[in-house]
């Protein structure tokens, strides 16, 4: 088989190759338009385990596993703390957005019924 003929091959199932790809562009864009959009956030969080009384910027390379689990502990309690999560909702202005306000409307609807039910 030489060129001319592959070309001439290729030619002849052109017809097939674009409604195969026509099909496969009309599936995924109807599936991305049916589903539901879903967001998921990440974060990566860096702690630099400092001797804080003495705001000193001296690693403690010493630390006890106890101590280093403590204040990664006290470090989780402040990120997801309420106060937190309030003073990031007024920053961001999330209470003044509809779309933010009716989904917490609607978690909180549906927490009330699985708790009540």
């Amino acid at each position: 088989m030489n060129i001319q003929q592959f070309l001439l091959a290729l030619r002849a199932r052109f017809g097939v190759f674009a409604l195969v790809l026509a099909a496969t562009v009309l599936a995924a864009t109807v599936a991305s338009l049916l589903l539901p959009k879903s967001y998921k956030a990440t974060v990566s969080l860096l702690v630099d385990a400092k001797d804080e009384q003495s705001l000193s910027n001296v690693l403690r390379p010493l630390l006890l596993p106890q101590e280093r689990l403590s204040y990664m502990q006290t470090q989780m309690d402040i990120i997801t703390s309420k106060k937190v999560a309030r003073k990031v909702v007024q920053d961001l202005k999330l209470a003044e957005n509809p779309l933010m306000r009716a989904a917490v409307e609607g978690e909180a609807e549906a927490g009330s019924r699985s708790r009540t039910g």
